[in-house]
């Protein structure tokens, strides 16, 4: 089963965790000033040890037929094992970036897995490291330990309560930065969907980031659930009169706005487990699943396209019809 199959733990709140690793092969410059010779050179390297590993690869080819400044660089791959929750990158912003993927919050596993992939390679090549500043990485905010993790998070309970500048305040303290999971100023008016990311990586082991990011983890998810309890229990009518309009106009409309799709969402997710439900069928899974579909979009600049509403209104209704047997 892939990664993003699976249901993850406290799925009602964190919809996904990702580290990041990076790392670079001492004696070849950053790839933005590599040579081709040389971007070759540590592409076949680290292909033919993921091949030893078992891992599974994938090679970019130059673009070709395209504007300069849209063209790929060639000697880049992507290596990744077989249910995708890890992988790498080869010769993107660093030589190699690591990446783990999981549903919900089981760091630990992701943690696990990555660093595995991590330390064979580094067992294999001599990777840069400053013993005053710990790994090499293009990207000056990440040298040290080379490590980030972005945990995506749905409060619809903290931003309806109005605590969420105190989440910010204290995420601050700890280091870690707080954004609008779509970075576009069209949805940060009613946005509930946000990226959680540590900011030091200098000084700052992977223990460390490691037990920060357990420990954001556990109070993002008693908080959330507390404030959907407290306002549930407060504005109960007004919460289910909510949940079920959000039902029905997502799977009666012909056209939505991605900002209103992920709006009415937030009261299906703030809902589900709260308002007694005998009537739509609607799971935590099948709401996690269009929010993701919806998100993907802003990957690919679909929302951009007003053509998209109705293609949005016709998926979402799929979806729903279907339910947890897609």
């Amino acid at each position: 089963m892939k990664w993003f199959e699976q249901v993850g733990e406290n799925s009602d709140v964190i919809l996904m965790s990702r580290i990041v690793v990076r790392r670079n092969i001492k004696g070849y410059p950053f790839p933005s000033k590599m040579s081709e010779t040389d971007r070759t050179t540590v592409r076949e390297m680290v292909l033919d040890k993921a091949k030893q590993m078992g891992l599974s690869v994938k090679v970019e080819e130059a673009s070709q037929n395209i504007p300069n400044i849209l063209k790929k660089k060639g000697g880049e791959a992507l290596i990744f094992s077989e249910d995708e929750m890890v992988g790498a990158t080869v010769n993107k912003l660093n030589h190699l970036t690591f990446y783990g993927n999981i549903r919900g919050s089981a760091v630990r596993e992701m943690f696990s897995r990555v660093e595995g992939m991590v330390v064979d390679f580094e067992n294999e090549f001599d990777m840069a490291y400053s013993e005053r500043l710990g790994f090499l990485t293009a990207e000056p905010q990440n040298v040290g330990s080379g490590i980030t993790v972005d945990i995506v998070v749905a409060i619809p309970g903290i931003v309806k309560s109005g605590t969420l500048p105190s989440l910010q305040k204290r995420l601050a303290g700890l280091e870690w930065r707080m954004r609008p999971y779509i970075d576009d100023n069209k949805f940060k008016r009613t946005a509930t969907l946000f990226s959680l990311t540590n900011v030091a990586t200098l000084g700052v082991g992977e223990d460390k980031i490691y037990e920060r990011a357990m420990l954001i983890i556990n109070e993002v998810v008693r908080v959330e659930r507390m404030c959907r309890e407290a306002i549930y229990k407060k504005n109960r009518l007004v919460v289910e009169d909510q949940y079920f309009r959000a039902y029905g106009l997502l799977k009666y409309c012909r056209r939505i706005e991605q900002s209103e799709a992920l709006e009415v969402l937030s009261w299906l997710r703030f809902g589900i487990g709260l308002v007694e439900d005998n009537d739509t069928g609607i799971t935590l899974e099948t709401v996690n699943r269009i929010t993701e579909k919806i998100c993907k979009e802003s990957d690919l600049h679909l929302h951009a396209s007003s053509r998209f509403n109705e293609q949005r209104a016709a998926y979402i209704k799929e979806i729903l019809e279907r339910g947890d047997r897609s």
